[in-house]
């Protein structure tokens, strides 16, 4: 899986134009980081972003919706192999195992979100 980079910068001042070629890059495509800093310079700041993006077709949210859970509008079961690459499969298998170890070790259900209560 070979990942690959796109810059923008947006102005502070007037972003509208950069905002919008930015916003159009992203639809459709695998977005796997974005990281952004802030270029502090009077009236020529701007923002700089680097958006990593890896192979595939389409969004990864279009790829685990299927045609059938768009229409009826509930989730059904996925079969991530059916989705995912190779390399991308092991690592969501690593990371799913990952998580069932720690909620196993923390005594917690694997899929329980911290709550502020």
């Amino acid at each position: 899986m070979t990942a690959t980079y796109h810059f923008f910068t947006i102005p502070v001042y007037d972003p509208e134009p950069a905002e919008a070629q930015l916003n159009q890059f992203l639809q459709g495509k695998r977005v796997a980081t974005v990281e952004r800093s802030f270029l502090p310079n009077g009236d020529q700041s701007a923002w700089a972003v680097c958006v990593s993006v890896t192979p595939g077709p389409g969004s990864l949210m279009d790829a685990v919706r299927s045609p059938a859970t768009a229409r009826a509008g509930k989730s059904e079961r996925i079969d991530y192999r059916d989705i995912l690459n190779a390399d991308e499969f092991a690592l969501f298998a690593k990371l799913r195992d990952l998580r069932n170890e720690l909620a196993q070790l923390l005594k917690i259900g694997c899929c329980t979100t911290p709550s502020s209560t």
